[in-house]
């Protein structure tokens, strides 16, 4: 997920493949067919294991095909700053932007595919730029003291 908004990935759109180190015959290969009327009343839940291949130049071509990783699109994160307004002084906070680093965004939907996640949030793996000065920083505070 973006900050402004969400786009959904599938293996198509990266040319993924996805090949199984078990199908199904081999899970019924594991049952005994001559209970199978029992096999109907079980809950047991079968693993099969699976491994997603892509190539990392699809990734970055999907990518590029989103508005969100336009730069023309993108808002500067900005810094916090001291406000003097009616004689009075205030910390107008940070805000964030837009801008994305598009390496830390690869590596870590690369590594959502290797993890078999279903969803990835942008903003929580720090994949943006951060403003420099923050609204806790200690020169903003000694400013408002002063």
């Amino acid at each position: 997920m973006f900050r402004n908004g969400e786009a959904k990935l599938t293996p198509t759109d990266i040319d993924a493949t996805v090949i199984f180190a078990e199908d199904v015959r081999s899970v019924n290969r594991k049952q005994n067919a001559f209970i199978w009327f029992l096999y109907m009343f079980d809950k047991s839940d079968y693993k099969v294991e699976y491994k997603i291949n892509y190539e990392t130049d699809s990734i970055v071509s999907y990518l590029n095909t989103l508005s969100y990783m336009d730069a023309d699109n993108m808002e500067l994160p900005q810094d916090a700053y001291v406000d003097y307004k009616d004689g009075e002084a205030k910390i107008v906070p940070e805000t964030g932007g837009t801008v994305l680093q598009s390496k830390k965004v690869i590596h870590v939907i690369e590594a959502a595919l290797d993890g078999y996640e279903a969803e990835v949030d942008l903003d929580t793996n720090d994949c943006y730029e951060q403003a420099k000065i923050l609204s806790d920083d200690d020169s903003l505070a000694t400013q408002i003291k002063d």
